[in-house]
């Protein structure tokens, strides 16, 4: 083996352990790793370096603090904000004290504190500090009031009921955002052509509703120039039928007016033409002299 590399290499090159690769013709043991012209350390947390945590201290800051995590480059990571720093007493110390990782420290215990609502109300396992409700489908605000107001609503305390009555409820699993919104868009499609042919029914019915109430017009139209033409009609029937009678009453007139003259010359009475006494006609036409 090739010492031309870091001292602190030498205990691990002690160690009998089967080859991994080889590199120029010099064997490379399993724990370290080619890359590139030179030879990489995988298990950096084993060394101690210049500048590190020692392996006491680091346990100590492992076990005060759960939400840090050794990788594999030996690096820590912070499962509560995603940051990952050396492992370093000068850089841990100041991110654990630091605003940025009290304030996620305190919302993870305001989480855990909020198991009591589970399994009607869990952690969201796509929105980073919030809480799905299972009952409802809706996210909620990973804070006491929130979730105590949430769970005191009607809708919520209705799926409960359900539920504990047996009368079909059950518990909903929360679903990716993108499944939510694809299934959201697909339904939104299905609203808009339902809504299209609805409208497009509507607007059939309406033109043919148009069209009956253009036809009822039209006939109502037809059927009062019949009515006023047949009024007509009977008015001049009317009219004619009071012609005939008046010509019938004057034909009368005239016959009662000459029945009445034959009558006053045959019998003889009072002439209102004459305004006097009129003899019988055999009267006037006797030759006897006493009459």
């Amino acid at each position: 083996w090739d010492h031309r590399f870091h001292p602190a290499f030498a205990p691990l090159l002690a160690d009998q352990e089967p080859p991994h690769a080889t590199r120029n013709g010099v064997q490379v043991p399993a724990r370290f790793q080619l890359c590139g012209g030179s030879v990489r350390l995988s298990l950096l947390p084993h060394l101690k370096m210049g500048g590190g945590v020692d392996e006491d201290e680091m346990v100590s800051l492992l076990r005060d603090f759960p939400a840090l995590a050794r990788l594999d480059d030996g690096r820590l990571k912070c499962s509560l904000t995603g940051h990952v720093m050396v492992a370093k007493a000068g850089v841990v110390h100041p991110y654990v004290k630091g605003k940025k990782f009290s304030v996620a420290l305190a919302k993870e215990k305001d989480l855990d504190a909020l198991r009591q609502f589970e399994p009607h109300i869990v952690r969201s396992k796509f929105v980073p500090g919030k809480l799905f409700c299972r009952i409802t489908g809706r996210y909620v605000q990973a804070k006491e009031g929130a979730v105590v107001q949430h769970s005191t609503g009607k809708r919520f305390e209705r799926g409960v009921q359900m539920l504990t009555d047996g009368q079909g409820g059950k518990l909903m699993n929360e679903r990716p955002a993108e499944e939510v919104e694809a299934e959201r868009k697909l339904l939104e499609g299905e609203q808009k052509a339902a809504a299209a042919a609805n409208s497009k029914k509507a607007a059939a019915a309406t033109a043919a509703s148009t069209a009956a109430k253009q036809k009822t017009k039209q006939r109502t139209r037809v059927k009062a120039t019949q009515v006023e033409a047949t009024s007509d009609a009977k008015v001049e029937e009317d009219e004619e039928r009071g012609e005939a009678a008046r010509e019938k009453e004057a034909t009368l007139e005239d016959s009662r007016a000459v029945a009445a003259s034959e009558r006053l010359r045959a019998n003889g009475g009072f002439s209102k033409d004459m305004e006097c006494w009129v003899p019988p006609a055999h009267v006037i036409d006797s030759d006897e002299d006493d009459e």
